[in-house]
């Protein structure tokens, strides 16, 4: 029998504290609530997404799936995830979304939204300030300080191959 790694056992536990929180947010009956999930590159962000609609079946925006190309900071096409977003919480019974991004706090703000419950994610590795997004990262976060005005900080950890 294969043994389990580490950070594998350490990671299912740091996912699995985010789901009491989220799920009280949600209440019983899952109305329309925003969830954002914000951090840097490689922290953790769609892992998490895709663990939350996963265990209490919810869906999610990858948000990174609509950055536009740009060589120094992150573009995100707007008026698509708009009207995603707002298809989802304007129905006659509005559901629960998340969404997931880099730079979430400052999409949401450009599509005239706010989360309902904001998951800042990281984990234990350098933040590498030479990247083409390092000075639109920086800015970002000292801008909108999402780590500290997050409902729940999570630490994810990196896998022991990366």
């Amino acid at each position: 029998m294969r043994e389990i790694p580490d950070w594998c056992v350490e990671a299912e536990t740091a996912l699995r504290a985010a789901l009491v929180p989220v799920d009280t947010v949600l209440g019983p009956r899952y109305p329309g609530h925003l969830i954002a999930i914000d951090g840097r590159t490689a922290v953790g962000k769609t892992t998490l997404a895709r663990y939350l609609t996963w265990a209490i079946n919810v869906p999610h925006i990858e948000g990174d799936m609509y950055l536009e190309e740009h060589e120094t900071e992150y573009r995100h096409r707007h008026d698509d995830l708009a009207r995603i977003i707002d298809s989802r919480m304007t129905e006659h019974l509005p559901r629960p979304i998340i969404i997931e991004s880099v730079t979430a706090l400052r999409l949401l703000k450009r599509i005239g939204r706010r989360p309902d419950y904001l998951i800042y994610t990281q984990n234990n590795e350098e933040f590498d300030e030479t990247s083409s997004h390092a000075n639109d990262m920086l800015s970002y976060e000292a801008e909108y300080n999402p780590r500290a005005r997050a409902d729940l900080l999570l630490t994810i950890p990196t896998p022991s191959w990366i």
